[in-house]
Order: structure tokens, then sequence, then C-alpha cells
């Protein structure tokens, strides 16, 4: 049922290759940025730095912008140098291959922190989760089925309010807003919220029943979750 997440099940079995991937994007998302190391930059082979130098060339000259337009330049460029000439880049490549290597060594002693290990632990858990959530939702739409997870009281208020977000503010920001404001909320107010959700989730348990009457068992997020700690296991 999760074909398009196969690569994560191999990833379990793996947990240097986990922490590294995990690192990388904890780095990229912002998130425990004290803990995780900064991934070394990939070497350049002679050829990338030929077109670097050259791109920056072309472009203090003014010349085509147009990237198709400049990578035949380049090429041809490239294709006309002699063997000499090809060598610096080559050497450069060398020197910039070494220097991947020595930071990678850091790098991976680095990830043996214990500290990181559990953030990154951490990330790939939320990465898994988000990853079979995005799938269980594409298979219940193509019932014509809701995400069950969605109608929680606090999701009953971010819908009820969602439509007054300032033109200023961004979805993302407003839905943390409302996130904040709704642990404010007296419980009047909340008991309301409660009351909407409550009525919601028996709405969807009712479709969800007629819907298993027609396809039998419906993808779940705890099911396919089970699923993936059953083979880490």
């Amino acid at each position: 049922m999760l074909s398009s997440t196969t690569g994560l099940i191999t990833l379990l079995r793996n947990p240097i290759r986990i922490c590294c991937i995990a690192a990388n994007s904890l780095q990229q998302t912002g998130q425990f940025s004290t803990l995780i190391p900064e991934k070394p930059k990939r070497p350049k082979n002679a050829y990338l730095i030929f077109v670097m130098e050259q791109w920056n060339q072309m472009k203090e000259d003014g010349e085509p912008a147009e990237i198709r337009s400049r990578s035949k330049i380049v090429s041809s460029k490239w294709n006309n140098l002699s063997e000499d000439d090809k060598a610096k880049y080559r050497f450069q490549a060398t020197s910039d291959r070494d220097r991947y290597m020595r930071e990678m060594i850091t790098y991976n002693e680095k990830l043996q922190d214990e500290d990181v290990r559990k953030a990154v632990e951490q990330q790939m858990q939320a990465n898994l989760r988000k990853k079979v959530t995005s799938t269980v939702k594409s298979q219940l739409k193509k019932l014509g089925l809701p995400f069950k997870n969605s109608y929680s009281p606090l999701a009953a208020y971010i819908r009820d309010n969602f439509s007054r977000r300032p033109d200023s503010v961004k979805p993302r920001d407003w839905v943390k807003e409302l996130s904040s404001n709704y642990k404010n909320l007296d419980d009047e107010t909340k008991a309301h919220y409660y009351k909407l959700a409550s009525e919601a989730r028996e709405k969807v348990k009712l479709e969800y029943d007629r819907a298993t009457e027609i396809h039998g068992e419906l993808p779940s997020l705890k099911n396919e979750l089970k699923k993936y700690r059953t083979i880490k296991k």
C-alpha cells in the first residue's frame, strides 16, 4: 500500500545513513540548529569548476543569461581546451575532493554525539509520520473520505477563525497564532469547540463505516505506522 515510501524502510535498517540524512534535514528546517553540525559541501568535478568560473565571467561581461545558451557556449569552450589547460581544473577538483573527505570525517564523528543522535531520531520519527500521513490522506481522498485526525477541538477552532486572517499575516503564522490563542480560551469557549469536534467526528465515523462496508479495511495512520515499526524490529 505504501510502495512510495519503500526507501524509508531501507533507511530504518541503516543507522549511520539515517543519522546523515536526518541531520541534513534538520539543518534545512532550522530545527536543533545548535546540535546538528553543518554538512560539508559536496566536491566539484573539474568540469563544474570550469563551468562556474565561466558563468561568473559571462555574467560580468553581460553575455546571454538564458541557461541553455550559456551551457552550449561553456560546453564548447571546455571541449576546445587543451589537456594542459584542463589539468588546472582537475587539480582543483582533486583538492576539493580531499577537502570534502577531511570534513566528512569530522562531520561523521560529531554525529556520534548522544544529543545529536536523539535529535536525529526525533526528526526521523517526525519525517516518517509526515510521509505516512501524506500517503494515508491521499488514499482516503481517492475514496472520498476525510482524514480522521483533522477533527480535534483545536482544528475546529482554527477552521472557525482562519478566514479572519489579516492580509499581512502569512497562513502558517496565522495558524501558529490561533494555536497559541486557543490555549488561552476560557472553559466555556473550549467546550464549544469540543462539541463541534465531537459532532464532526461522529459524522466522519458514519462515513467511514459506510466506506468500510463497501471497501473493507480502510487506510489509517495508526495501522501504517505500526507496519513500519514492525519492519524496523
